[in-house]
């Protein structure tokens, strides 16, 4: 009997009916999902592997980018290369082993 008046008050409220001012649970249409949390960064590989380069250390490169350290490291490490290689090799060559052009993001 509770569950059928609940339901129904939330019925009502939903398809707005009701005494005017009763406390009546909110109702989010399902269709109005939001994303919440932090937005993602748009950050390419390239303009990572360059700043890393430029600085020298990721934790300045991350600084200029606007991003944590550990977001680079985990860039670095989804795309299967690691600092040593980013910081030795030429970018084009880091970008190749990577497989991604110049100028994408991902």
């Amino acid at each position: 009997m509770a569950s059928e008046i609940h339901g129904r008050a939330v019925a009502d409220a939903a398809n707005g009916l009701g005494r005017p001012g009763a406390k009546t649970a909110f109702v989010r249409p399902v269709a109005t999902k939001r994303r919440r949390g932090r937005p993602r960064l748009e950050l390419s590989l390239d303009a990572i592997v360059v700043a890393v380069r430029r600085y020298g250390t990721v934790m300045r490169a991350a600084s200029d980018l606007g991003c944590s350290a550990a977001f680079i490291h985990g860039r670095l490490k989804r795309s299967g290369l690691t600092l040593r290689q980013v910081l030795d090799a030429p970018p084009e060559a880091v970008l190749k082993e990577a497989g991604e052009t110049p100028g994408t993001a991902r």
